[in-house]
């Protein structure tokens, strides 16, 4: 449980700039970095802990649940606006792959860094 606590922060500062501006094309994602080998073997997990639903997919009704399970509080419009700057089939969900990205763009998890 350790390990998932300390996977991901926000700031709103930089939430703010991941708001699609009203008009604007979304912009490509750049391709996943490798994370360490340790790190990739506990991704998995840490992805079932956010989707309570077991879907294979975190909605941001799931992404709010699992911040507020660790005490911490996240809007619904700054996880959807997560979601929408991580969310490369355009569905609204965050997959597997769209998480690791959300990882690569905290530092592979590690605690310290926002995103």
């Amino acid at each position: 449980m350790e390990a998932v606590q300390c996977f991901c922060t926000f700031s709103h500062k930089k939430l703010s700039k991941l708001k699609p501006k009203p008009g604007s094309p979304t912009t490509p994602k750049p391709p996943l970095n490798i994370t360490p080998q340790p790190r990739q073997k506990e991704l998995p997990e840490v992805f079932r802990r956010f989707d309570s639903d077991c879907d294979g997919k975190i909605s941001a009704v799931e992404l709010r649940s699992y911040f507020a399970s660790i005490g911490e509080y996240m809007s619904y419009e700054d996880a959807q606006a997560v979601i929408s700057y991580l969310d490369s089939d355009n569905d609204g969900l965050l997959d597997f792959e769209d998480f690791l990205r959300l990882m690569e763009d905290n530092g592979g998890g590690r605690q310290g860094r926002r995103i």
